[in-house]
C-alpha cells in the first residue's frame, strides 16, 4: 500500500517552496501527518497552488532534505485562476495531470484528501475508489452546502453520505461537531506537544498572549478595542502572528496610545511561542470559526486561564474549562472578562486548574495519528466497495 496525500498548498504550508522545508508551527496537523509516513509508510505528496504563479512546469518537484524525496507542486491554468467559474475546472484539470502523468489510479494506493479537493474523493468514489478526506474544521459557509442544492452541493453531500469515505473532523468547536454521525466519519481534538515544562505565573500584572494569523476574522481588533478602555490597568498584550490585517492593527496601537500595552511580536516559531505562553497569565481567543483552536490547546498545556468566543450552536462538556463569552455584545463582553481576571487574581487560579484539567484529556500529535492510522488500516483492509 501507497498513501497520495492531494492537498491544497495553503499559507501552513508555504515554507515548501519558499524553503524547500516542512515546518511543525506552519501545519502542525500536516506535519504530524507527514512524520508519520515518512517513518511508517510509503506516501507521495502533492500540494495544489490555488493561486497564479510563474512555475512553468505543470509539475514541479521539490526535494525536501528532512523526508530524503521529492515533493510535487502542481498548478492549473492560469487564465481560469481569474474567473469564479474556472474553480472547478481548474481542478479538474489538475487532477487530470496528476492522475494521468503518474498513473496512480493503476497501483494499489490510498488517497489522503483535504477538504478541499472534496471533488476529487467524489470523482474517486464513482470509479470505484476509496479515500480519506481530512477536515480540520467546517466553516459555516461550508456546512450549508449539506442542506443546499446545486452541483457542488451534490458532490459535498455524496461524499458525506458515502459509505466508502472516511471522513476525519477536527473537534474544534467549528460546524464539525454537527457532521460527526455521517457514516466512516470521526471527530478528534488535534494534538499537542506534550510537556512538562511549567512555572509559576506573575499575578502582579495581566500578561496576555494572543496567537494567529492577524486577519480581519481572527480578533485582534476586538481586542485592542477592548484593552484601549484598560489604559488605566496593568496589562500588556503580545500579538503572535502576521497577516493581511496587521498594517490596521499597527496604525490602530499607535493613534490610541498602546504602544507600551501592545507588541506586535510577529511570526516565531513554535519554541518562541511556547516561551511567550510560558510568560503570560491569561491567553485569549476570539475565533469566529471555531472555540478550540490549536493554540488554545497549547494554552492548556501550561496552564493559562482561556477567555473564548462561545459558539453555542452545539453543546460539549469541555466548555467548562473555558471562560466563554458571547458573539453579541462582544466587546463588552469581552472587557468584563479580562476585568474578572484581573480585580480578582484568585480566578485566574481557579481557571489555571481547570485548563490543567482540560489539559489532561488531550492527546500528543504522536496519539492522535496513530489512532487515524488504526481506523484508515482497519477500514482499508475491507476490500469491498459499498454501493
Amino acid at each position: 500500500m501507497k498513501f497520495i496525500v492531494l492537498a491544497n498548498l495553503f499559507s501552513g504550508l508555504d515554507s515548501i517552496v519558499s524553503d524547500n522545508k516542512i515546518l511543525s508551527e506552519g501545519s502542525p496537523a500536516y506535519f504530524s501527518l507527514i512524520n508519520y509516513l515518512k517513518n511508517n509508510e510509503k506516501y507521495e505528496l502533492y500540494f495544489f497552488r490555488t493561486k497564479m504563479s510563474n512555475q512553468k512546469k505543470y509539475i514541479n518537484e521539490i526535494y525536501i532534505e528532512e523526508l530524503n524525496q521529492k515533493i510535487k507542486v502542481v498548478r492549473g491554468l492560469n487564465f481560469l485562476y481569474k474567473k469564479k467559474i474556472g474553480f472547478l475546472p481548474n481542478k479538474i484539470f489538475m487532477y487530470m495531470v496528476v492522475f494521468y502523468k503518474n498513473q496512480l489510479l493503476n497501483r494499489g494506493n490510498i488517497f489522503y484528501i483535504d477538504r478541499d479537493n472534496i471533488l476529487l474523493s467524489f470523482l474517486l468514489d464513482v470509479l470505484g475508489k476509496k479515500s480519506i478526506v481530512r477536515f480540520l474544521g467546517v466553516n459555516e459557509n461550508f456546512y450549508k452546502y449539506l442542506h443546499k442544492r446545486g452541483v457542488y452541493a451534490k458532490i459535498i453531500q455524496h461524499v458525506f453520505e458515502s459509505k466508502n469515505v472516511i471522513k476525519f473532523f477536527t473537534k474544534d468547536g467549528s460546524y464539525s461537531e454537527l457532521c460527526a454521525d455521517y457514516p466512516n466519519s470521526y471527530l478528534y481534538f488535534n494534538g499537542i506537544t506534550k510537556s512538562d515544562i511549567y512555572k509559576v505565573k506573575p499575578r502582579n500584572k495581566i500578561v496576555i498572549s494572543y496567537i494567529g494569523r492577524i486577519e480581519r476574522y481572527k480578533g485582534q481588533r476586538e481586542l485592542l478595542e477592548v484593552i484601549s478602555y484598560c489604559k488605566h490597568l496593568d496589562i500588556h498584550v503580545n500579538l503572535i502572528g502576521d497577516g493581511s490585517d496587521r498594517d490596521y492593527i499597527q496604525e490602530y496601537i499607535g493613534s490610541n496610545q498602546l504602544d507600551k500595552m501592545v507588541t506586535i511580536v510577529g511570526k516565531v516559531n513554535q519554541q518562541k511561542v511556547f516561551e511567550y505562553l510560558n510568560k503570560s497569565n491569561l491567553f485569549v481567543s476570539i475565533n469566529k470559526l471555531g472555540i478550540y483552536g490549536n493554540t488554545l490547546l497549547e494554552a492548556s498545556k501550561y496552564r493559562l486561564p482561556i477567555i473564548a468566543l462561545d459558539h453555542d450552536y452545539f453543546n460539549d462538556v469541555n466548555k467548562k474549562f473555558i471562560y466563554l463569552i458571547k458573539q453579541e455584545n462582544l466587546i463588552d463582553n469581552l472587557l468584563e472578562a479580562i476585568i474578572f481576571f484581573y480585580d480578582n487574581p484568585s480566578n485566574l487560579d481557579v481557571y489555571a486548574k481547570k485548563s490543567e484539567e482540560f489539559y489532561k484529556g488531550l492527546s500528543s500529535w504522536e496519539e492522535r495519528i496513530n489512532d487515524e492510522f488504526l481506523i484508515i488500516k482497519k477500514f482499508f483492509n475491507k476490500s469491498k466497495i459499498i454501493k
